[in-house]
C-alpha cells in the first residue's frame, strides 16, 4: 500500500494508459535517431530561404505598383483593347503578380522542414517547383531590373536542383522500396 492509498479503497485499473503511468523519462523518437542532413541539403535550404526572401520582395512591388501602371504597360501592349478589357487585364495581372511570389513563398518556407528531416515527398516538390521557376524565367518582364533578378532566382532555382540531386543527398532520404512479386505473394 503506498502513501497516496486511502485505507478501504479499492485500486481501480484502466484499460489505458493514464498519464500517470507514462515512463518518467522521454521516450527517443524516431527523429531523434535521424542523422543530421548533409550539408548539401542544408545549403540547398538556405537557398529556398534566399529564394523566399526574393519572392517577398517581388510581393512587395507588386501591391505597391499602383494599378495605373498596369494600365498603362497594357495598354502599351495592346492599343486597340476597349477600356474595360485592359481595367480587367490589369486587375488579373496585379492579382497574379501578388499571389504567385505568395505561393512559391509559402511553399519553399514551409518545405525546408521536411527536407531538413529527410522526407522525400519534400525533395520531388521542392524539384518540381524550383522547375517551374526556371520555367519562369522565359515569363519575365522586358526590363533589365526584372531580367536579372529573373536570372538570379533562376540560378538559386538551378543550384537548389543539383545541391539536391548530389550522391550525399540523395544517401540522405529514403529510398523507396519496391516489392518484386515474390514479396507481394509472402504478404498474403
Amino acid at each position: 500500500m503506498s502513501e497516496n492509498d486511502r485505507p478501504g479503497e479499492e485500486k481501480v485499473t484502466l484499460p489505458y494508459a493514464t498519464p500517470l503511468d507514462l515512463p518518467e523519462e522521454p521516450v527517443a523518437d524516431r527523429e531523434s535517431r535521424r542523422p543530421a542532413p548533409p550539408r548539401h541539403v542544408v545549403f540547398a535550404t538556405w537557398l529556398m530561404w534566399t529564394n523566399g526572401a526574393f519572392a517577398l520582395v517581388a510581393l512587395v512591388v507588386a501591391v505597391a505598383t499602383p494599378a495605373a501602371d498596369y494600365v498603362a504597360a497594357i495598354r502599351g501592349a495592346y492599343p486597340d483593347l476597349p477600356a474595360d478589357q485592359i481595367a480587367r487585364l490589369a486587375d488579373a495581372a496585379r492579382t497574379f503578380s501578388a499571389v504567385s511570389p505568395s505561393i512559391f513563398l509559402a511553399s519553399y518556407l514551409a518545405l525546408t522542414i521536411p527536407l531538413r528531416r529527410g522526407r522525400r515527398w519534400a525533395r520531388l516538390v521542392t524539384w518540381f517547383l524550383a522547375g517551374l521557376g526556371l520555367v519562369s524565367l522565359a515569363a519575365q518582364a522586358d526590363s533589365i531590373e526584372a531580367k536579372s533578378l529573373s536570372f538570379l532566382g533562376a540560378a538559386i532555382d538551378l543550384g537548389i536542383i543539383l545541391l539536391l540531386a548530389t550522391k550525399q543527398s540523395r544517401a540522405f532520404f529514403p529510398k523507396r522500396q519496391r516489392l518484386g512479386l515474390s514479396e507481394v505473394r509472402k504478404a498474403r
